[in-house]
């Protein structure tokens, strides 16, 4: 989800860089919060005008795939995603409506059902949050919840998608943890 290209089936399906696809320690002077590192992505590691710095739990696993970063539990079928490919559109909710047609004609997300594409603000920016739920043969009903948007650097525009999935019954702790990378989200350039 969130990545203009195709969906992913989260870590599991993804092929790339382990562990080293980030750095960890911060680059701010404030410590994360507790039970959390810092993963810091710099502009300069992605090839892109922008990186980024999220805290995320001890625990999780980093892998990446691309411009993709995948971060997931040590159990369990959940994950987030932070998506540094370019948008097809510069508007968030369009890039969120063309993701949505390209899903459903690649049938990405089998019983796909839109919760709703909604614009919102984050970071003072103009985003979109995209929720719908899907059904996975080996999970049954499973939640996504993306947030796309663009910031402005002196290297030029940097989109970002952010997204959390998680079978229904573990939607909420994998929300929870997806909250806690919003609030610590900073870009890194």
């Amino acid at each position: 989800p969130g990545t203009g290209t195709t969906a992913s089936t989260g870590p599991a399906g993804a092929s790339g860089q382990t562990g080293g696809s980030g750095q960890t320690g911060g680059s701010g002077s404030a410590p994360p919060p507790l039970g959390y590192r810092w993963l810091s992505v710099p502009a300069a590691s992605s090839g892109t005008p922008a990186g980024f710095e999220i805290a995320i739990p001890d625990s999780w696993r980093v892998t990446r795939q691309g411009l993709a970063w995948y971060l997931d539990p040590p159990a369990g079928s959940a994950y987030i995603e932070v998506s540094l490919i370019p948008f097809s559109y510069a508007k968030p909710v369009r890039q969120a409506q063309y993701l949505q047609a390209t899903a459903i004609s690649k049938d990405e997300y089998p019983g796909y059902q839109l919760v709703a594409i909604s614009p919102v603000s984050y970071r003072n920016s103009a985003a979109a949050s995209w929720r719908f739920n899907w059904r996975q043969r080996s999970l049954g009903h499973v939640a996504d919840l993306d947030l796309l948007f663009s910031l402005d650097t002196t290297a030029g525009r940097q989109d970002y998608a952010l997204s959390v999935s998680a079978p229904a019954l573990g939607f909420p702790a994998a929300r929870a943890v997806f909250e806690q990378v919003l609030h610590t989200f900073k870009r890194l350039t």
